[in-house]
């Protein structure tokens, strides 16, 4: 007899990174709604292959090899090969709560939609917990497998952000996602190698790559990926994007991505490169018109280039000088297993509000035994 086809299918692209890997399997092990299956696409090296200790003989989990395959290519392979009728996306070094699936169903349920989006929070150094999380992310999304296919699923020219691309596209398409207040992710924040390292600045050229493919498209002119134009080819484009929105996401992605980078390299004590890094970040700035007008001319209200890249430059030395002393800032915050237990105690804490909340009494409670 056939098996049935799961309700949910998880797809997780891992390249090389065991240290993180099986805290992310124990934690769909741990789901409290079990219908799942779990394709593991590996796109690490064969000599870094996952071993199949590291996935505990779990009957759920299928394992596909794409060794040096892309990420976007890797999962878009796992979600033709999924059966199951929904489709969610996990990385490797995250954590999942273990009511993320039941709760993200019971939503689409209640709504009808046939895309659920949860909350997430950041997991720092030492197992703690981070409330304070400014962007969504869009692999959380809980998507129909059929819809996923239809939108296009991502899109092979990104090397990484293709979930916010797929996201940019997904806006367009009149799909909205039924909203889900509780924190049902946890996206860990480390020095490990990350696949974004992988490309320039930290990958925040893909960033406006997605966001200058929509403009495009929002214009009713040609989307330039589709045309087939090269990232730097984009990058010269982007300076046609109307202003303030373009000095807008250029701080938000290639700066702050950039500088997110340089201060993982600072911290690795591999400082060797970041002039040059500075100076592709300065060069790009330029290319994109930063701080400029359509004309070229500049934008008296901003700030120029020579003066975000002083900022940048003062608050690395400071890091460098920090590093040197041997400071490094104590992140606070309550730890997951202690969140979790909580939780499962007072639903309620599941809410960003009320967690962030319980993290400062957790807090002020460790200070005072302290």
């Amino acid at each position: 007899m056939a098996q049935h086809p799961p309700l949910v299918s998880l797809v997780m692209a891992t390249h090389a990174r065991p240290q993180f890997l099986g805290a992310a399997l124990r934690s769909i092990q741990a789901q409290t709604m079990p219908d799942w299956e779990l394709l593991l696409m590996d796109t690490g090296p064969r000599a870094q292959a996952v071993t199949s200790e590291a996935v505990g003989g779990e009957p759920r989990l299928r394992y596909v090899a794409c060794h040096d395959m892309s990420q976007a290519a890797a999962l878009n392979r796992g979600s033709r090969q999924a059966r199951g009728t929904w489709l969610a996306f996990h990385d490797d070094d995250d954590v999942s709560h273990p009511r993320r699936l039941e709760l993200c169903l019971e939503r689409a349920r209640q709504s009808g939609r046939s895309l659920v989006q949860p909350a997430h929070a950041l997991l720092q150094a030492g197992e703690r917990l981070d409330f304070l999380v400014p962007n969504q992310l869009s692999k959380l999304l809980l998507v129909k497998r059929t819809l996923f296919a239809q939108l296009g699923r991502f899109r092979p020219f990104f090397r990484v952000h293709e979930d916010l691309d797929f996201f940019l596209r997904l806006q367009e398409s009149g799909w909205r996602a039924a909203a889900l207040p509780q924190i049902l992710y946890f996206y860990r924040n480390h020095l490990a190698p990350r696949v974004s390292e992988q490309a320039p600045l930290y990958g925040g050229a893909y960033a406006l790559a997605a966001h200058w493919s929509a403009y495009c498209r929002r214009q009713k002119q040609p989307d330039p990926i589709e045309a087939g134009a090269s990232l730097d080819e984009m990058m010269q484009q982007f300076s046609a994007m109307p202003q303030p929105n373009r000095d807008r996401l250029l701080e938000i992605y290639l700066v702050n991505s950039a500088k997110f980078g340089f201060k993982r390299a600072i911290w690795r004590g591999q400082n060797a490169g970041l002039r040059a890094a500075l100076g592709e970040l300065r060069d790009l700035l330029k290319i994109c018109g930063y701080g400029c007008d359509k004309h070229g001319r500049r934008v008296r209200a901003t700030q120029s280039i020579s003066q975000l890249m002083l900022r940048l430059r003062a608050s690395l030395w400071m890091l460098q000088a920090k590093e040197q002393l041997g400071w490094r800032r104590q992140r606070g915050g309550v730890r997951l297993q202690v969140f979790l237990q909580a939780a499962e105690r007072n639903p309620d804490l599941l809410q960003p509000q009320p967690a962030l909340a319980f993290a400062r009494m957790a807090g002020s409670k460790q200070e005072t035994r302290q």
